[in-house]
């Protein structure tokens, strides 16, 4: 019994050590701003299941954010969630790995004016999800979503159709 625990605790503190080698050579900033009213981030991975890493309140602008040590090896997902009271809301995130953007978006000015056009909304506004892969090596690549994944799967499906209605007509013409 006592050795089944030891061995769960060496795996997963070697797994942990492969993790901070592979995340060792990357820096992962993630930075807030234009936040009308609160910014919450949550990370997903093999060692968090939707962790709230940190949040931000109504404010212009904040210094970026290390958040190295909630990435791991594989698979990451960053949540990012807006909540607003009864008014118009406005949002901005700059998310870098060793000081190159990866993923960022923003809208609105804050106190100036909201996200479409000014529009109102309370509770949870609008939401965003950063996914990327690290590998052992720490290279990183982005994960492409489910939309592309269809995209694609259409036009390689069109492209085939074409080939083969192409192919019958030449075929028809030649008989």
């Amino acid at each position: 019994m006592k050795f089944g625990k030891t061995a769960r605790a060496l795996a997963f503190g070697a797994a942990m050590l492969l993790s901070s080698a592979a995340n060792a050579a990357n820096v992962y900033t993630l930075r807030l701003f234009q936040v009308d009213d609160l910014m919450r981030t949550y990370i997903t991975n093999s060692y968090h299941l939707g962790t709230m890493m940190f949040e931000k309140h109504f404010g212009p602008d904040d210094p970026a954010v290390d958040i190295s040590g909630f990435i791991t090896t594989g698979l990451n997902t960053i949540d990012l969630a807006l909540f607003n009271g009864p008014s118009g809301y406005t949002y901005g995130y700059d998310f870098q790995i060793n000081g190159v953007s990866f993923a960022k978006d923003s809208c609105g000015t804050f106190n100036m004016g909201g996200c479409d056009n000014d529009r109102y909304g309370e509770g949870l506004v609008w939401t965003d999800k950063i996914r990327f892969n690290v590998d052992s090596n720490g290279y990183v690549s982005g994960v492409p979503e489910p939309a592309t994944w269809a995209m694609m799967i259409t036009g390689f499906g069109m492209a085939g159709w074409m080939l083969r209605r192409n192919r019958n007509r030449l075929a028809t013409a030649l008989a």
